[in-house]
């Protein structure tokens, strides 16, 4: 009943506006899956994530055996500067980021009592850099967005914004469920300059969709 009010009100008049929108949403939205579905860098990138955070969760553990061996954490992970130290007999091998960076280690000199590892992920959208409070940066220079740390320590995080960000239209006027595309699906670097035009035609086409649709019918 609805598509027979939309589509047939008009049987001696060519294509309206109202099915115009329609037929430009349902293309749009087509073409932002598929791109969020056919790009291997992104999948590339959640995977170097993912190990970013299994090796700094590893070595976190593998810490907290030495300190019961020791009474203390150890002062470096990498003392020669190479990817890959020999951290016998707690790891066979201290590991890098996937692209050979070090991961970056904090503890005072002497007989540390705490620690903090710092890493930086590549979907700067990721939850979880939300979770250990490193939106605005952590570690020195605050030049990372992900670490962890002894449990007797935090990290060392940015200063948090004190005003409110102005939420656009759409979140004022849509609820949640129908701002269909976030910029969580952002990976790469091409994408955050690309993604965000696409996401928010395909929104406000969906508003135009919403608020002109209802009227049509009527």
């Amino acid at each position: 009943m609805f598509f027979e009010k939309l589509f047939l009100k008009r049987e001696t008049k060519g294509v309206s506006l109202i099915e115009l929108i329609i037929a430009l949403a349902i293309l749009g939205i087509l073409a932002i899956w598929m791109l969020s579905a056919f790009r291997p860098k992104q999948q590339v990138g959640k995977a170097n994530d993912g190990k970013r955070k299994t090796d700094l969760q590893r070595i976190q553990t593998v810490l907290e055996d030495y300190y019961n061996d020791h009474n203390c954490y150890p002062t470096d992970l990498y003392p020669t500067d190479t990817c890959n130290e020999s951290f016998s007999p707690y790891l066979a091998r201290v590991p890098c980021d996937p692209e050979g960076n070090f991961y970056e280690y904090v503890a005072p000199a002497g007989c540390p009592q705490y620690y903090r590892i710092y890493t930086k992920l590549g979907n700067i959208y990721d939850p979880d850099i939300e979770k250990v409070g490193c939106e605005e940066g952590c570690g020195p220079a605050r030049a990372y967005n992900y670490g962890v740390g002894s449990s007797n320590v935090g990290l060392e995080v940015g200063e948090v914004p004190t005003s409110t960000p102005i939420p656009n239209l759409l979140q004022l006027l849509l609820p949640p469920r129908l701002l269909l595309f976030r910029p969580e699906f952002i990976m790469d670097v091409e994408a955050e300059f690309v993604f965000p035009y696409l996401v928010r035609f395909a929104n406000q086409v969906i508003f135009l969709q919403i608020a002109i649709v209802p009227v049509a019918i009527l």
